[in-house]
């Protein structure tokens, strides 16, 4: 509960102010990563669902685009290399469009 103190502050996801969108004196509470795996997600939904785009159901390509994402994370995590918001952006939507092939290969199943 102690993240709430910091609510236009900083992100919740990180506390990183240098990591996004500010609107004024206020800071968007989540970060650009986060925001475009959302965006992401729901930009792929609506393809996918919509029938705007036909990809055929593979788990290997869910794979390879939520992999640059958790590259980047982890060598920001483990090894402390220093991220761009451009490859926040970047890594954050195609790990959303990954996101949102996997949940229509689980809907499919269903």
């Amino acid at each position: 509960m102690k993240h709430w103190y910091f609510l236009g502050k900083c992100p919740l996801c990180n506390l990183r102010e240098d990591t996004t969108f500010h609107i004024g004196n206020f800071c968007f509470p989540l970060c650009y990563r986060c925001c475009f795996i959302i965006l992401g997600f729901l930009f792929g939904f609506f393809l996918l669902h919509q029938k705007i785009i036909i990809i055929q159901h593979s788990l290997l390509l869910v794979f390879l685009l939520i992999l640059p994402c958790y590259i980047d994370g982890t060598l920001q995590y483990k090894f402390h290399k220093q991220s761009t918001n451009v490859r926040r952006i970047l890594t954050g939507f195609l790990a959303g469009l990954g996101l949102a092939l996997f949940y229509s290969i689980l809907i499919s199943l269903y």
